[in-house]
């Protein structure tokens, strides 16, 4: 297969810095995962694609999560799905998120913030996903086996 240089360098990296189990030096151990932060218009969604791709040749299992994050952790809390609106990728402003809360819009965004950050956990310990964006590297810092990539483009590619 024909790959662009920059795959095949990620791809090293990622085969040199994932832990391997004793038993099969391709196999992955649960818990295998990477976190990818972006600037927008970097291309965080087309390398998360392009790695799971790769990473799939070797193990289907790998996944990739982004926006999909709000609305999955909004389902298994049973919660309505116009929440996401309140959670954007980017900051909403507290005034907003106050007077939301204050006059029953939506429930405290601290505690959807924090229920998401526990999904991202969660699906970190299972291993073989990719998470993109909305702050899973610092939502899973501590959680082992994984790699925190941070995608940086130029202002005229991302413009």
């Amino acid at each position: 297969m024909n790959t662009l240089p920059f795959l095949e360098k990620a791809e090293a990296y990622l085969h040199a810095h994932l832990p391997h189990s004793g038993r099969d030096p391709n196999a992955h151990p649960v818990g295998s995962y990477v976190t990818i932060s972006r600037e927008a218009g970097a291309g965080g969604s087309a390398l998360a694609r392009a790695l799971v791709a790769r990473l799939s040749t070797d193990d289907p299992r790998w996944t990739v999560h982004s926006g999909n994050l709000i609305e999955e952790m909004l389902s298994t809390n049973n919660l309505p799905s116009h929440l996401a609106q309140f959670l954007p990728e980017d900051r909403i402003s507290e005034i907003d998120a106050s007077v939301g809360e204050i006059v029953g819009l939506h429930p405290n965004l601290w505690a959807l913030i924090r229920k998401t950050n526990e999904l991202m956990r969660q699906l970190a310990r299972g291993g073989h996903v990719i998470l993109l964006g909305r702050g899973a590297r610092f939502a899973t810092a501590d959680a082992a086996h994984g790699i925190h990539l941070r995608l940086i483009g130029p202002p005229a590619v991302r413009a």
